[in-house]
């Protein structure tokens, strides 16, 4: 970037996530970054996919940054779409969702989130960000927060039923997911090391923090180059909620029922049907012939650079 030009921003804003909070997000933050001097273009979402595109397509500046305007979903889009660049371009995050997992992780949670996340973007400080490329047969998709299956995909599905509740809908929705918990059959590898039965939950975190708040891998950090892991086999229904009461406060990791492990490359072999979470968003990839989904996952260090 030359040292007398500072780079454009182009904000890609979702309207609807978060109980529309974006469009008031994108105006307080481009008020700041405006009044530093900096050029600032709005782009709003239209669709869900929509952002994915827009980062992929938008003509840009060799010194330009994209920034989310959004929550969690939003953001995993705007990631998607700037890895599909021939030159993926800087990336920034203004909070505006239900549950703004990578936002509270960076410290961007509270009211006046936009403003702070404007000026962390003109101080220039810059992260590299670790990226988990998630494959299925032909079809590809890139986290940057979590991703699993079983309960982690059950309540994924419930809560965007739910959205209209706002951020409640994730502590809802894991009451509601855990009450009809039942375990399903799958063999996961993490780098060298197989598990073989019933699980209801297998969850892989890059970031701490995932739904509004709840911190299922406490110690993530999304730029150290591991995912980490948690494994919960198939048990009763009672010893589910009191892992769920566990985890809020934070001691579920001391308990027997978790396996707790770091990887940098996953993969599991489970049946159709059960919904897949990536990012917070559901995802169903096509089903082999023999009617199960192998998916692999494998971190990829440093993927994105992460102005924050």
């Amino acid at each position: 970037m030359s040292a007398s030009r500072a780079a454009s921003l182009t904000l890609v804003v979702n309207p609807f996530g978060g109980g529309g909070r974006g469009r008031g997000a994108a105006a307080r933050a481009a008020r700041v970054l405006r009044a530093a001097g900096r050029e600032v273009a709005l782009h709003e979402t239209r669709a869900p996919g929509h952002a994915r595109a827009l980062a992929a397509t938008l003509p840009l500046d060799d010194d330009g940054v994209l920034v989310a305007v959004g929550g969690d979903g939003t953001f995993h889009e705007l990631c998607n779409g700037v890895l599909a660049r021939t030159r993926p371009v800087p990336v920034a995050l203004v909070p505006a969702g239900s549950g703004d997992a990578l936002a509270r992780d960076l410290g961007l949670d509270g009211r006046d989130a936009p403003e702070r996340a404007a000026r962390r973007v003109l101080a220039g400080a810059r992260r590299a960000l670790d990226v988990v490329r998630v494959t299925c047969g032909a079809e590809q998709l890139f986290a940057v927060n979590v991703l699993g299956f079983g309960l982690v995909g059950d309540v994924a599905a419930r809560a965007e039923r739910l959205r209209r509740l706002g951020p409640r809908r994730y502590r809802l929705a894991s009451l509601l997911c855990v009450l009809r918990a039942r375990p399903r059959t799958a063999r996961v590898t993490l780098d060298d090391e197989v598990f073989d039965g019933p699980l209801h939950l297998l969850f892989a975190g890059n970031t701490r923090h995932t739904g509004a708040g709840m911190r299922l891998v406490p110690e993530a950090d999304p730029s150290d180059g591991w995912l980490d892991v948690l494994l919960v086999p198939g048990v009763g229904r009672l010893a589910l909620l009191r892992l769920l009461a566990r985890v809020d406060r934070g001691t579920h990791l001391a308990g027997p029922l978790v396996v707790a492990r770091r990887a940098r490359r996953m993969t599991w072999d489970v049946p159709d049907g059960p919904a897949l979470n990536v990012d917070g968003e559901v995802w169903a990839p096509a089903a082999d012939a023999d009617g199960r989904r192998r998916i692999r996952a494998e971190v990829l260090p440093g993927a994105l650079e992460l102005l924050a």
